[in-house]
């Protein structure tokens, strides 16, 4: 999850901060105005704000220094309309 086991540690962080950018970019060119979400028990709608972004990885600090807030990271992000979130999920009871 840290990356510490690796032979570069920093190295491995780069390299998955160009893969998370790589992500957020193809996401963000998308413009996906809603994602939908179907499956046995769950029909559920997200919607988003024509100036949405997707976020994620790495950031940076007032001095402009890039630094990762979350570790580990493995996710890229958004925010739906306040709104804009509509169904039902659901998971199977064991």
């Amino acid at each position: 999850m840290t990356r510490a086991d690796r032979d570069d540690p920093i190295q491995a962080w780069k390299e998955h901060q160009k893969t998370l950018e790589q992500k957020l970019k193809v996401l963000n060119e998308k413009k996906y105005r809603k994602l939908h979400y179907r499956a046995p028990g769950t029909d559920l709608t997200i919607a988003f704000d024509e100036a949405y972004q997707w976020a994620g990885g790495a950031g940076k600090n007032s001095a402009g220094d890039s630094f990762f807030p979350n570790i580990p990271t493995e996710e890229v992000f958004t925010l739906p309309l306040k709104t804009g979130v509509n169904g039902t999920v659901t998971t199977p009871s064991h």
